[in-house]
């Protein structure tokens, strides 16, 4: 299309959907045979209006106006991301700006702890035996030295001196409560009261 245009004249390039792009200024290159300027392909004459937050300038094909412009931001399409990169608010239909909030997860059942398999320190056994059963060290060791061979019972006095703690299941454990008259309800209720006991 031939205008009445001469060299100088400043037009505005569009993208093939009317967006701004640039000005430009005719230039020889812009002249025909006979010396009159020509309009380049998708360019402009007219001004376009100043730039509006979050808005861009697009010729329709007889006028500027602004459409909203979303490019480059990331909107959510349910649970996934994407950044838009077209003009106009049809870019965004359907989408949402802020990511979906998942809903919390249930926490899984604490499955309760057997405190029969809780291990006491040594200091929770002997103050539990004193509490419980008014056995203090003597009267251990003296349970210990009932036993009649003569490996064990110095096996079962290094297990009970030399170890930092002490598990239900142990042969030491039954061995003593046996000698002391105890019965294994009696030893598992004890023992309970030594795991909730400060450590």
């Amino acid at each position: 299309m031939t205008q009445n245009l001469i060299k100088g004249t400043m037009v505005y390039q569009t993208s093939e959907l009317g967006a701004l792009q640039s000005g430009y200024v005719l230039d020889a290159g812009d002249m025909d045979k006979n010396g009159k300027a020509m309009l380049p392909a998708r360019c402009v004459v007219g001004v376009p209006p100043a730039a509006l937050e979050g808005h861009w300038q697009v010729w329709t094909g007889t006028e500027w106006t602004h459409v909203e412009d979303h490019r480059g931001e990331i909107w959510y399409e349910g649970a996934n991301q994407v950044q838009i990169i077209e003009l106009g608010a049809q870019a965004i239909d359907s989408l949402t700006k802020e990511a979906p909030v998942e809903p919390p997860q249930p926490e899984a059942p604490v499955e309760p702890v057997d405190p029969l398999t809780i291990p006491l320190s040594r200091k929770q056994l002997r103050k539990i035996l004193l509490v419980e059963w008014q056995v203090g060290d003597t009267d251990i060791e003296a349970a210990i030295d009932q036993i009649q061979d003569a490996t064990d019972k110095q096996l079962a006095m290094i297990d009970w001196q030399d170890s930092d703690e002490y598990n239900r299941s142990h042969e030491l454990v039954a061995s003593i409560a046996t000698a002391l008259g105890k019965d294994t309800a009696e030893i598992d209720r004890v023992w309970k009261l030594g795991v909730a006991s400060p450590v």
